[in-house]
This record gives C-alpha cells, structure tokens and sequence, in this order.
C-alpha cells in the first residue's frame, strides 16, 4: 500500500509516461517528510525525464511561444510582456515558425524581431540555423516584395558570417523548377557575395549539351526570265523559267552555359582573361585568392 501511495503522489506532481523513474529499496521506509525535506544517502530517491519526454517538452515549450507571439501579435499586453520574458533562444524557434508560415502581419513581425536580434551571439546552434533556413526560404517563397526584400538582406548577412553550409543551402534553390523562384535565390547569392559564393556556383554548373532543334534561314533572290518559244504558225509563245540565287544558313543549338555572374565575381577579385576564358582555372583560382586573402590579415 506505502508503494502505491509514493506512485500515487508522484503522479500527482506530474511525473508522466515515458519518465524515468526510479525509488531506492528503502524509500519505502519513508512515511511523513520532514518539514526541511532532506534525501539521506540511503533513501535515494530520483525522478528523472527520458530523452524522448525531453523531447516532448522542448517541442511543447516552442509551441507555447508561437502562441504566446501570436497573441502578443493581436495586441495583449500581457501575452507581450511574457513574450519579451522568454529565453531569446525559444523565441527566435518561434519566430522562425512565423515567418515560414504565419499571416502576414505575423511574418512581418517575425522579420523585424529577426533583423533586431542578434543571432551572432546565439548560443543555441539549433535556433541559429532555424532562423537562417526561415530567412532563406522567405527570400525564395514570400510573396510580399517587402517582407521578402528583407528576408534577402538578413539572410546575406548570416550567410556571410554561416558561409559555405549557408550558401551551399541556398544554391540548392537554383534547381527549383519554379523560375521565379530560381531568379529569387541567384539573387540572394548576389547579395552575399564574395569568393564562396564562385566557389559554390562553380562547384554546381552543369553543361548540357543535348540535340536541339535544327533552323535555317533563306535570304534569296528570284529571277524569271524567257527560256524559250513555243512556236504555232506565226504565234510565238514564251516558256518562262526562273532562278534563284542567295544563301542559306544552317543552325543547331548545341548548348547553353550561363556564366556571366561567375565572371564578374572573379574579375572583381583580380582575375586575367586567360583565367575568365577558361573554367578548369576557376577553382584554383578561388584557393589562390583565399589563401592571400588570410595571409594579408
């Protein structure tokens, strides 16, 4: 009865499935707690959380704030200031959830709190890379040009700092079959700039050489003139025949490279023709430059 009766109180105190729980043999021995509650060496009692209730309660406290800054959001006043009382880690998960997939006054909130904070100084590595994935997928998918624009910029800021995990994550958009949605993240890799993103661009270029449609044009001139006479008695009648001279040109598209932006990139960092002309040059070109960009510091 005494076992059934600690149970009982410890599910009372919010001990749940999936916890660990563990009461040494001589706990059962314990009938009232002392007014000061001490656990001696010998009634050792632990109650501990396994990893997958962890789990659980970290997700639940994520959800709690994205409600929290929902209602803040809407205007209360005390959903504020519990808001602001949060740990900044456990808000910036939220506001990466709001902006990802909230309304719009939600999303533009969450972008501004985003710009504001200070993710440099982050320690929680998990809210640092929730917040850029959010940012990146705003600069791609959001269909507000404001908030979008913003998302851009945010985004090129920690991807400055994050690097190739950052730029290799947002070159992946380019493969999107969406165009618009491709223009939107070689335009992010734009904003970032800087030799990591040749390095990335390079690394992913694909030649595709394929069988095109074959074209031709004709540019000529017809000219008639009189072959010959069909003669009937007295009447003679003309045979008319004509030519032509001109050319005709004959095209196949073998295929399409893009490279322009690449180019730009490593003229900017001092690169000579011989290197722009030929793409087997680039990557080595890229380490060069690094290397004597970290010996000069």
């Amino acid at each position: 009865m005494r076992h059934l009766a600690i149970l009982a109180v410890l599910a009372a105190c919010g001990v749940h499935a999936g916890e660990e729980l563990s009461i040494a043999p001589s706990a059962a021995t314990i009938e009232h707690a002392p007014p000061e509650p001490t656990v001696a060496p010998e009634t050792d009692l632990r109650i501990s959380q396994a990893p997958e209730a962890a789990k659980v309660c970290a997700e639940r406290e994520k959800l709690d704030a994205l409600d929290l800054f929902r209602r803040a959001v809407a205007g209360g006043e005390a959903a504020e200031r519990n808001w602001r009382a949060l740990p900044e880690a456990v808000r910036v998960h939220a506001l990466a959830r709001s902006l990802e997939g909230g309304a719009e006054g939600l999303r533009r909130r969450a972008l501004a709190e985003l710009q504001a904070a200070d993710l440099t100084g982050l320690d929680d590595e998990a809210a640092r890379t929730a917040a850029r994935h959010a940012l990146a997928r705003a600069a791609v998918r959001e269909p507000v040009d404001e908030v979008r624009e913003g998302a851009r910029e945010a985004w090129a800021e920690q991807a400055r700092l994050d690097g190739k995990p950052a730029l290799e994550e947002m070159a992946g958009a380019l493969d999107r079959p969406n165009a618009m949605e491709q223009r939107r993240a070689f335009q992010a890799l734009q904003a970032a700039g800087g030799l990591g993103v040749a390095e990335v661009l390079i690394t992913r270029i694909e030649r595709r050489w394929g069988a095109g449609a074959r074209n031709h044009i004709l540019v000529a001139t017809q000219r008639s003139y009189i072959a010959d006479y069909d003669v009937s008695g007295a009447v003679f009648d003309p045979v008319i025949k004509s030519f032509m001279t001109g050319v005709v040109l004959d095209s196949r598209v073998l295929g399409i490279e893009i490279t322009e932006y690449i180019v730009e990139l490593l003229r900017g960092a001092g690169a000579g023709p011989d290197v722009l002309r030929d793409p087997r040059r680039w990557a080595a070109f890229i380490e060069e430059a690094r290397a004597k960009q970290a010996a000069g510091r």
